[in-house]
């Protein structure tokens, strides 16, 4: 007869505890957005399986997940929830994450874990990645001004779509700035900006000396621990009310550009814009991607291919010149017809 531990190793409710609680915290140093991803994965399929195999969730043990039951969940996800290939494949990496874990801390399940690890990924099209013109992001980061005609709204708007776009900082990063992180000069300078982005990791970004004057209204009268941006309510300001934000502005100036309304502006398209204007002007790949925060050369370069700046300037350098003079042909080279016939 199984003793009582045994018994409770079957259960997937022992492992997920542990898996989400201090293996993505603590061993995998995984970002807050990360780690409610996978929570909400396990969270709808703890759901799905339980309805689909009649068992209560607290009931649900490792071999009901079988990799049956979890491609019968992804097609769930991808055709009654309408969710994207993308989307669909963040899920299964999720329970992969899980299988692997679960090999580490419980060897007796390898087998399951080894079955999981070879459920294949669904391959997507890869979409080209928008940037805007600089005129373009110039009417983005004017439009406050111009529209909204709430004077703090007005201003902290203007303020942060310019932050945006001199940072290239993700969302959760802009909305995650404090007043400590700000390094201001004494005098009127280059500021300073520290943002903490994906798996805890932190860098320092210069901002434009503009932002001495821009960013005071924000920072004076507040403590060190105040996050710099903060909604109508003086609440540190949520990801998607900046997403609102940059689609109606995106609206107010679609009529003056109309090369937006195929570029779906968005922060992360302001992102995009950052790396490639960065590029543009001739920075070092490698500090691209310092600035950026990517962990992977291979992101950063992802922007070299899709600027058309570069790609003209490459052109360039390798264009054959033309002259308008035809050259001499060589039968009117008399000094080697001379060579030739003495040979």
């Amino acid at each position: 007869m199984k003793n009582r531990k045994n018994t409770e190793t079957e259960y997937l409710g022992y492992w997920l505890r542990p898996f989400l609680i201090e293996y993505l915290i603590v061993t995998r140093n995984l970002s807050r957005n990360t780690q409610m991803s996978y929570r909400d994965t396990f969270r709808m399929l703890v759901s799905y399986v339980s309805t689909l195999i009649s068992i209560a969730i607290d009931n649900l043990k490792i071999s009901d997940i079988t990799t049956d039951v979890i491609t019968k969940f992804l097609d769930y996800l991808e055709i009654e929830r309408k969710v994207s290939v993308s989307s669909r494949n963040n899920r299964l990496a999720a329970i992969k994450a899980f299988a692997k874990f679960l090999a580490w801390k419980s060897p007796e399940h390898i087998d399951w874990c080894h079955h999981v690890s070879l459920i294949p990924s669904k391959k997507t099209e890869k979409r080209m990645i928008t940037y805007m013109d600089k005129s373009e992001i110039e009417a983005l980061a004017d439009a406050p001004l111009k529209t909204c005609k709430y004077q703090g709204i007005r201003s902290r708007d203007h303020v942060i779509i310019l932050f945006m776009y001199n940072t290239g900082a993700r969302v959760s990063e802009v909305i995650g700035v404090k007043v400590k992180d700000v390094a201001m000069p004494p005098k009127r300078g280059m500021p300073m900006v520290t943002l903490h982005g994906k798996g805890r990791k932190e860098r320092i970004c210069p901002l434009w000396e503009d932002f001495w004057d821009l960013l005071k209204p924000f920072i004076d009268n507040k403590l060190p621990n105040d996050y710099l941006f903060l909604n109508r309510y003086n609440q540190p300001m949520s990801r998607f009310c900046i997403y609102e934000m940059i689609k109606k502005y995106s609206q107010d100036v679609i009529l003056n550009h109309p090369s937006l309304a195929n570029k779906r502006p968005s922060p992360h398209v302001i992102r995009h814009t950052t790396a490639t204007h960065l590029l543009n002007s001739g920075a070092d790949i490698d500090m691209v991607r310092n600035w950026m925060g990517h962990s992977s050369i291979d992101t950063t370069n992802i922007y070299a291919e899709i600027s058309m700046e570069r790609k003209l300037e490459a052109l360039k350098k390798c264009e054959q010149s033309v002259s308008d003079t035809p050259s001499r042909k060589w039968s009117e080279d008399k000094e080697l017809i001379t060579f030739l016939d003495s040979l």
